[in-house]
């Protein structure tokens, strides 16, 4: 999966949304229709090492319109995440938002589903088969408690307060 600015042109540049084999990827390519057409290894192991070593961080600072794709292991194949995610880090390589999570759970669905507060927004974090398992994040309109609640009605289940670790890319629960 790759996170994805929109440059101009129809075109994007993209990064591996987490680092692979110790290295992070590069991509770019044309949004229609959507195909990849270059891809580059970037030696980087964390994501403010990732921002240091590449123009990411003009992508951030610009506010480019951001956005997820898949991708086949060969870059042949790709098509857009069905979310509205933002960018999880800021311009220093640091999680937007570093307050703890309630984590939720849905069993029957296996889907995961966590929300905070953070001056004066509520975020999120989720992760499903859409997202390929990993965590997706975005500010939300609505206040923590009534989400939650609603969650719950839907099935899922508080697992616990986490914090999200950017060294495994996972909730660790508490």
């Amino acid at each position: 999966m790759f996170e994805c600015f929109e440059i101009e042109n129809g075109r994007f540049v993209g990064f591996s949304y987490q680092p692979s084999n110790g290295k992070y990827l590069r991509i770019e390519g044309g949004k229609d229709p959507l195909k990849i057409d270059d891809v580059r290894d970037i030696k980087a192991m964390s994501m403010s090492e990732l921002i240091q070593a590449t123009d990411k961080i003009d992508y951030i600072r610009n506010g480019n319109p951001y956005f997820l794709i898949h991708s086949d292991e060969k870059m042949k194949n790709c098509d857009f995440v069905n979310c509205r995610a933002q960018v999880m880090f800021n311009a220093q390589g640091n999680l937007k938002c570093n307050n703890p999570f309630d984590v939720y759970h849905h069993a029957g669905e296996g889907k995961y589903w966590a929300v905070t507060s953070f001056q004066n927004t509520t975020y999120v974090l989720f992760k499903n088969d859409n997202t390929e398992w990993k965590w997706v994040f975005m500010s939300v309109n609505g206040e923590r408690n009534a989400l939650a609640k609603n969650k719950e009605q839907r099935g899922y289940s508080l697992m616990g307060i986490g914090h999200f670790n950017q060294n495994t890319w996972d909730i660790e629960v508490m």
